[in-house]
């Protein structure tokens, strides 16, 4: 109301009460045997606002081969890379791209030099408002063929103006050329390594998986509930799962993984 933000001290002391109740928590846990998180990057110093000296991660994704070895997508951040389980973190050479917001990223399982990412804020702002609220809006999909040291375009590309806001992006792990972006634009597949894109389907998605024991059987979602493709996108089958299909809801965040043995 006074136009200044508040004392810094106030927040220092806040972090430290915080902290030191997060300490005892996790001595609880510890030795009633249950799992215990700890954080990987920690601020160095608390900030107040959620727009100054705090980060955003929208993805993560982890090298195949290699347990110690992740990638993570900032809101516009880029692409941040640890070999070491968190310890340390190199920034992917993304300072320069079209778009630092990164919505998703895909590695190739037959070849971790080669990396896709489509930027983007899954956050960006929800259709009808025609503004970014957090990040940014799409430049498309980039590609990476030597680990993340250089980025190129593929043919699926936006400018700010189109307004576009993806929201996952998934690569099959056996025909490596094929691609597939859900987004507020509706879902778009490549078969040649992005090089084309196709838009396979119309609406507004909120969130996209891949069956884990069968990578052509996907689960897609929007407003309304799910949908079902057997052959990785090319066609889509409306599941329902119980919900009505005139509502106004959304589901959003990830689909869960349910299987059997």
């Amino acid at each position: 109301p006074s136009g200044r933000y508040p004392e810094l001290d106030s927040y220092w002391d806040d972090f430290l009460r915080n902290r030191n109740v997060n300490a005892m928590a996790a001595a609880h846990f510890q030795s009633a045997g249950l799992p215990v998180w700890h954080n990987l990057i920690s601020p160095k110093l608390p900030f107040g606002g959620s727009a100054t000296g705090m980060g955003r991660i929208n993805c993560m994704s982890f090298i195949p081969g290699n347990a110690n070895a992740y990638l993570v997508g900032a809101a516009t951040g880029g692409i941040w890379k640890t070999s070491d389980d968190g310890k340390s973190w190199t920034c992917l050479n993304t300072d320069l791209l079209p778009a630092l917001s990164i919505t998703d990223i895909a590695i190739n399982p037959n070849n971790v030099n080669e990396i896709y990412v489509v930027t983007g804020d899954m956050f960006a702002g929800f259709p009808g408002i025609g503004k970014s609220l957090q990040g940014q809006f799409s430049a498309g999909v980039l590609k990476s063929t030597d680990g993340g040291l250089k980025w190129n375009a593929t043919g699926m590309s936006f400018s700010q103006n189109q307004l576009m806001v993806p929201q996952r992006m998934l690569l099959h792990p056996v025909n490596d050329d094929t691609l597939i972006v859900a987004s507020f634009s509706g879902v778009w597949r490549s078969v040649n390594a992005g090089k084309n894109w196709t838009k396979v389907k119309d609406g507004i998605f909120f969130s996209m998986e891949m069956n884990p024991k069968k990578p052509d059987i996907l689960y897609l979602t929007d407003a309304n509930g799910l949908w079902r493709s057997d052959n990785f996108g090319t066609s889509w089958t409306w599941k329902g799962g119980g919900y009505s299909k005139t509502g106004s809801f959304r589901i959003s965040g990830r689909i869960c993984k349910k299987y059997h043995r």
